[in-house]
């Protein structure tokens, strides 16, 4: 008890996490389902807005109620949820999907399906914040990568790449979450490596930035978008390279080593006290 002195761990940390992400995808929900129904009258809207945010907010303070949910718990269901559906509404973008409303069901079954792998994961492995930094990187730097592959499929810089961006966003959270299943890593290093791969990509595309001076063609955009696309790998690697654990063996003994000594070594209790012993002698390794 506190009293005694004694402070016991606090339950659910990720409480106020999972109840803020909570109410906002309940809302998006409901906005989703009074869009896709086609109705614009706001007065169909806002008691659906209410609704969908109190359900959210109700659903997450009884889980977190029922189950120790930490921070990194949270932010990995929240990243399942809000990935999930930017990739489903990406997906629906490239894909053209008619009429334009039906778009938001897309990203509502995209958030659903990724909360879905979130909570499947979390029961088979609890995850801290370098997990919840690992899904979230995975699935952004799919997005990146997604896109530039969009841009090298169709040899354009001008269109939107919903298509790569969604496809990527969607595998980079699937790959983002089993690697934080089977891996241990801080926080500070996804986001070192992130940073390394910014860089890289700002470094290739720096270097392939002459192929769209003047005179663009499908080959020149493809050559720019190969550039960028190796130079944010590259810089990924080298830094999850450089940031590696570093195991030192310990110093190997080199000879015998012997060093005199001499002084006070001892003391003998006597009727006047304590009379201190000298003598010399050697100590070392061998």
């Amino acid at each position: 008890s506190a009293s005694a002195g004694i402070m016991t761990p606090l339950r659910s940390p990720g409480r106020a996490v999972l109840a803020a992400n909570a109410a906002l995808f309940g809302a998006f929900m409901a906005y989703s389902v009074q869009r896709a129904s086609g109705s614009e009258d706001p007065r169909l809207l806002y008691p659906l807005l209410t609704l969908g945010t109190g359900v959210g907010l109700g659903t997450a303070l009884l889980v977190a109620e029922e189950w120790n949910v930490g921070t990194g718990d949270a932010w990995t269901l929240a990243g399942g949820a809000w990935w999930g559906a930017a990739a489903g509404i990406l997906i629906a973008n490239g894909r053209e999907v008619q009429p334009l409303t039906d778009r938001y069901a897309w990203g509502v079954g995209g958030g659903l399906v990724g909360l879905a792998l979130s909570t499947f994961s979390l029961t088979r492995h609890k995850a801290d914040e370098g997990d919840a930094v690992l899904v979230h990187s995975g699935a952004g730097l799919g997005l990146g990568l997604g896109a530039l592959g969009d841009f090298f499929y169709h040899g354009d810089l001008e269109r939107t790449p919903y298509t790569g961006a969604g496809y990527g966003s969607a595998i980079g959270l699937v790959l983002g979450g089993t690697l934080a299943t089977f891996t241990k890593v801080s926080p500070s290093r996804v986001l070192l490596v992130d940073l390394g791969a910014g860089l890289g990509a700002a470094a290739g595309a720096a270097i392939g930035s002459p192929l769209v001076f003047e005179d663009v063609t499908p080959e020149k955009t493809r050559g720019f978008v190969a550039a960028t696309f190796g130079g944010t790998v590259l810089g990924g690697v080298a830094a999850w390279w450089f940031t590696r654990d570093r195991v030192t063996a310990p110093p190997s003994p080199k000879g015998a080593t012997i060093r005199p000594f001499g002084g006070t070594v001892g003391s003998s209790a006597t009727r006047d006290g304590a009379v201190p012993a000298y003598g010399l002698g050697v100590r070392g390794t061998f």
